[in-house]
């Protein structure tokens, strides 16, 4: 529990420092986000913060294939 960021990179430095894991990988906000913002809060926070190399993949939604006209 607590804030997301600051689990995120707690645990990223304690891995870091168990088994040379050198990225954080996030994502770009959850399903939620609509609209305009090209990015969440907390991924936001952990790019801003972190330590070590962050690698943001992007939010992918299906797609949904149009209904064939008739």
């Amino acid at each position: 529990f607590g804030k997301p960021t600051d689990n995120i990179l707690a645990q990223a430095q304690a891995q870091a420092q168990d088994c040379s894991a050198d990225m954080i990988i996030v994502g770009s906000h959850d399903g939620e986000v609509a609209g305009e913002k090209m990015l969440g809060s907390v991924t936001l926070k952990v790019l801003q913060i972190a330590r070590i190399s962050v690698y943001m993949a992007p939010l992918i939604r299906p797609v949904i294939p149009c209904a064939k006209a008739a």
